[in-house]
Protein backbone atom coordinates (compact mmCIF):
# COMPACT_ATOMS: atom_id res chain seq x y z
CA UNK A 1 0.00 0.00 0.00
CA UNK A 2 1.45 3.33 -0.98
CA UNK A 3 1.38 6.10 1.62
CA UNK A 4 1.29 9.55 -0.04
CA UNK A 5 3.74 12.10 1.35
CA UNK A 6 0.97 14.65 1.72
CA UNK A 7 -0.76 12.39 4.29
CA UNK A 8 2.31 12.46 6.52
CA UNK A 9 2.65 16.21 6.14
CA UNK A 10 -1.00 16.75 7.04
CA UNK A 11 -0.70 14.71 10.22
CA UNK A 12 2.26 16.75 11.43
CA UNK A 13 0.57 19.99 10.39
CA UNK A 14 -2.32 19.06 12.66
CA UNK A 15 -0.11 18.06 15.56
CA UNK A 16 2.31 20.95 15.68
CA UNK A 17 -0.19 23.81 16.09
CA UNK A 18 -1.84 21.83 18.88
CA UNK A 19 1.49 21.63 20.68
CA UNK A 20 2.09 25.35 20.24
CA UNK A 21 -1.38 26.17 21.52
CA UNK A 22 -1.77 23.58 24.27
CA UNK A 23 -4.95 25.10 25.65
CA UNK A 24 -5.83 26.67 28.98
CA UNK A 25 -3.33 26.53 31.79
CA UNK A 26 -4.44 24.01 34.36
CA UNK A 27 -2.08 24.37 37.29
CA UNK A 28 -3.60 25.18 40.69
CA UNK A 29 -4.93 28.76 40.66
CA UNK A 30 -4.18 29.26 44.35
CA UNK A 31 -0.81 30.64 45.51
CA UNK A 32 1.44 27.62 45.28
CA UNK A 33 3.77 26.32 47.97
CA UNK A 34 6.54 23.84 47.37
CA UNK A 35 7.62 25.22 43.98
CA UNK A 36 10.96 27.00 44.34
CA UNK A 37 12.42 29.44 43.61
CA UNK A 38 9.37 31.57 44.18
CA UNK A 39 8.76 35.31 43.83
CA UNK A 40 5.69 36.68 45.57
CA UNK A 41 4.35 40.21 45.40
CA UNK A 42 1.26 42.11 46.46
CA UNK A 43 -0.43 43.57 43.37
CA UNK A 44 -1.18 47.22 43.97
CA UNK A 45 -3.31 47.56 40.83
CA UNK A 46 -4.81 45.31 38.17
CA UNK A 47 -6.26 47.28 35.28
CA UNK A 48 -7.69 46.38 31.89
CA UNK A 49 -8.38 48.83 29.08
CA UNK A 50 -10.04 47.67 25.85
CA UNK A 51 -8.76 50.69 23.95
CA UNK A 52 -5.16 50.69 25.18
CA UNK A 53 -2.64 49.53 22.57
CA UNK A 54 -0.01 46.93 23.51
CA UNK A 55 3.06 46.29 21.35
CA UNK A 56 5.00 43.02 21.37
CA UNK A 57 7.58 41.77 18.89
CA UNK A 58 6.69 44.50 16.42
CA UNK A 59 2.94 43.79 16.52
CA UNK A 60 0.26 45.96 18.09
CA UNK A 61 -2.93 44.77 19.78
CA UNK A 62 -5.90 46.59 21.29
CA UNK A 63 -6.65 45.63 24.88
CA UNK A 64 -4.07 45.66 27.69
CA UNK A 65 -4.06 43.97 31.07
CA UNK A 66 -1.58 45.68 33.38
CA UNK A 67 -0.58 44.26 36.75
CA UNK A 68 1.78 46.16 39.04
CA UNK A 69 3.16 44.73 42.27
CA UNK A 70 5.14 45.96 45.26
CA UNK A 71 6.63 44.55 48.50
CA UNK A 72 8.18 41.72 46.52
CA UNK A 73 9.95 38.80 48.22
CA UNK A 74 12.15 36.01 46.85
CA UNK A 75 12.01 32.54 48.44
CA UNK A 76 14.78 30.28 47.14
CA UNK A 77 14.09 26.94 48.85
CA UNK A 78 11.88 25.26 51.42
CA UNK A 79 12.44 26.81 54.85
CA UNK A 80 14.01 29.95 53.43
CA UNK A 81 12.94 33.06 55.35
CA UNK A 82 12.90 34.94 52.05
CA UNK A 83 14.76 37.96 50.72
CA UNK A 84 12.81 41.21 50.48
CA UNK A 85 13.41 43.59 47.61
CA UNK A 86 14.52 47.13 48.42
CA UNK A 87 11.47 48.71 50.10
CA UNK A 88 12.37 52.10 48.64
CA UNK A 89 11.65 50.84 45.12
CA UNK A 90 7.92 50.92 44.41
CA UNK A 91 6.33 48.93 41.61
CA UNK A 92 9.17 46.44 41.30
CA UNK A 93 6.99 43.83 39.56
CA UNK A 94 5.21 44.59 36.28
CA UNK A 95 3.21 42.28 34.04
CA UNK A 96 1.68 43.47 30.78
CA UNK A 97 -0.57 41.22 28.65
CA UNK A 98 -2.33 41.91 25.35
CA UNK A 99 -5.85 40.46 25.64
CA UNK A 100 -8.53 41.68 23.27
CA UNK A 101 -12.16 42.37 24.15
CA UNK A 102 -13.12 38.82 23.13
CA UNK A 103 -10.72 37.47 25.75
CA UNK A 104 -8.13 36.27 23.23
CA UNK A 105 -4.53 36.40 24.49
CA UNK A 106 -1.86 37.71 22.10
CA UNK A 107 1.31 37.93 24.20
CA UNK A 108 2.92 39.93 26.95
CA UNK A 109 5.91 40.56 29.19
CA UNK A 110 7.00 40.14 32.79
CA UNK A 111 9.66 42.27 34.45
CA UNK A 112 10.91 42.03 38.04
CA UNK A 113 13.53 44.58 39.10
CA UNK A 114 14.99 45.71 42.38
CA UNK A 115 17.84 45.59 44.82
CA UNK A 116 18.35 42.35 46.75
CA UNK A 117 20.39 41.88 49.94
CA UNK A 118 23.17 39.32 50.45
CA UNK A 119 24.16 37.00 48.93
CA UNK A 120 23.22 38.91 45.77
CA UNK A 121 23.81 42.52 46.89
CA UNK A 122 22.26 43.94 43.74
CA UNK A 123 21.75 47.66 43.18
CA UNK A 124 18.29 49.23 42.91
CA UNK A 125 16.83 48.75 39.46
CA UNK A 126 18.69 45.49 38.79
CA UNK A 127 16.74 43.05 36.61
CA UNK A 128 15.88 39.95 38.62
CA UNK A 129 13.58 38.16 36.19
CA UNK A 130 12.32 39.06 32.74
CA UNK A 131 10.52 37.24 29.98
CA UNK A 132 7.69 36.81 27.50
CA UNK A 133 4.24 35.50 28.35
CA UNK A 134 3.32 32.50 26.22
CA UNK A 135 -0.04 31.30 27.57
CA UNK A 136 -2.94 32.69 29.53
CA UNK A 137 -5.91 31.22 31.36
CA UNK A 138 -8.65 32.73 33.51
CA UNK A 139 -10.10 30.71 36.37
CA UNK A 140 -13.36 31.92 37.89
CA UNK A 141 -14.22 30.18 41.13
CA UNK A 142 -17.62 29.13 42.35
CA UNK A 143 -19.61 32.30 42.79
CA UNK A 144 -16.59 34.33 41.73
CA UNK A 145 -14.94 33.86 45.13
CA UNK A 146 -11.70 32.35 43.91
CA UNK A 147 -10.58 33.96 40.67
CA UNK A 148 -7.13 33.77 39.13
CA UNK A 149 -5.18 34.95 36.11
CA UNK A 150 -2.78 32.16 35.10
CA UNK A 151 0.24 32.60 32.83
CA UNK A 152 3.18 30.68 31.49
CA UNK A 153 6.30 32.64 30.58
CA UNK A 154 9.62 31.99 28.89
CA UNK A 155 11.98 33.76 31.27
CA UNK A 156 15.57 34.89 31.59
CA UNK A 157 17.14 34.52 35.04
CA UNK A 158 20.23 36.82 34.99
CA UNK A 159 21.08 36.27 38.68
CA UNK A 160 21.00 32.50 38.40
CA UNK A 161 18.17 32.09 40.92
CA UNK A 162 17.26 28.68 39.50
CA UNK A 163 14.12 29.52 37.51
CA UNK A 164 15.36 27.80 34.40
CA UNK A 165 13.59 28.98 31.26
CA UNK A 166 9.93 28.46 32.15
CA UNK A 167 7.91 30.10 34.90
CA UNK A 168 4.32 29.84 36.04
CA UNK A 169 2.51 32.95 37.22
CA UNK A 170 -0.68 33.02 39.28
CA UNK A 171 -2.48 36.26 40.16
CA UNK A 172 -5.25 35.51 42.63
CA UNK A 173 -8.20 37.81 43.19
CA UNK A 174 -11.45 37.43 45.06
CA UNK A 175 -15.07 37.98 44.09
CA UNK A 176 -14.43 40.20 41.07
CA UNK A 177 -15.81 38.18 38.16
CA UNK A 178 -18.97 36.25 37.39
CA UNK A 179 -18.64 32.65 36.26
CA UNK A 180 -19.47 32.18 32.57
CA UNK A 181 -18.91 35.81 31.59
CA UNK A 182 -16.08 37.51 29.70
CA UNK A 183 -14.54 40.17 31.97
CA UNK A 184 -12.57 41.60 29.05
CA UNK A 185 -15.67 42.86 27.28
CA UNK A 186 -15.29 46.08 29.27
CA UNK A 187 -12.68 48.08 31.17
CA UNK A 188 -12.03 47.19 34.79
CA UNK A 189 -9.71 48.19 37.61
CA UNK A 190 -8.91 46.26 40.78
CA UNK A 191 -7.05 47.81 43.68
CA UNK A 192 -5.05 46.27 46.51
CA UNK A 193 -8.29 45.99 48.49
CA UNK A 194 -9.76 43.31 46.24
CA UNK A 195 -6.76 41.48 44.81
CA UNK A 196 -4.81 38.72 46.48
CA UNK A 197 -1.24 37.74 45.69
CA UNK A 198 0.95 37.38 42.62
CA UNK A 199 3.02 34.20 42.73
CA UNK A 200 5.79 33.47 40.22
CA UNK A 201 7.47 30.07 40.48
CA UNK A 202 9.57 27.60 38.57
CA UNK A 203 7.33 25.63 36.23
CA UNK A 204 8.09 22.19 34.81
CA UNK A 205 7.89 21.86 31.04
CA UNK A 206 4.28 21.59 29.97
CA UNK A 207 3.16 18.13 28.85
CA UNK A 208 1.57 18.13 25.37
CA UNK A 209 -2.08 17.22 25.12
CA UNK A 210 -2.83 13.49 24.61
CA UNK A 211 -4.35 14.29 21.22
CA UNK A 212 -1.16 16.03 20.12
CA UNK A 213 0.96 13.07 21.23
CA UNK A 214 -1.31 10.67 19.33
CA UNK A 215 -1.06 12.74 16.15
CA UNK A 216 2.73 12.91 16.41
CA UNK A 217 2.95 9.16 17.00
CA UNK A 218 0.71 8.51 14.00
CA UNK A 219 2.79 10.80 11.82
CA UNK A 220 5.99 9.08 12.91
CA UNK A 221 4.54 5.64 12.14
CA UNK A 222 3.48 6.79 8.67
CA UNK A 223 6.99 8.08 7.95
CA UNK A 224 8.50 4.72 8.93
CA UNK A 225 5.99 2.79 6.80
CA UNK A 226 6.62 5.01 3.81
CA UNK A 227 10.38 4.50 4.05
CA UNK A 228 9.93 0.73 4.27
CA UNK A 229 7.64 0.84 1.23
CA UNK A 230 10.27 2.72 -0.79
CA UNK A 231 13.00 0.26 0.20
CA UNK A 232 10.88 -2.78 -0.67
CA UNK A 233 9.95 -1.22 -4.02
CA UNK A 234 13.63 -0.62 -4.87
CA UNK A 235 14.59 -4.19 -3.98
CA UNK A 236 11.84 -5.60 -6.21
CA UNK A 237 12.87 -3.46 -9.16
Amino acid sequence: MRIPARVVVCVFALALPSLAQAGPITFNPNPITGAFPDIKTNPTTITYNTGQVCSFAGNTFAGCLTIVGDNTKLTRFSGDAGLSFNAAEPNDYTLLAAIDSAGVFHGGTINVVGGLPAPYNTAPGTTTLTGSLTQFGLVVGSGGLNDAFNFLANVTDPLGLGFGSLAGIVVSTSGNFVNGTNPFSQNFGLTSFNVGQMDTFMQAAQVPEPGSLLLLATGGALVVLRRRYRRSKKSVS
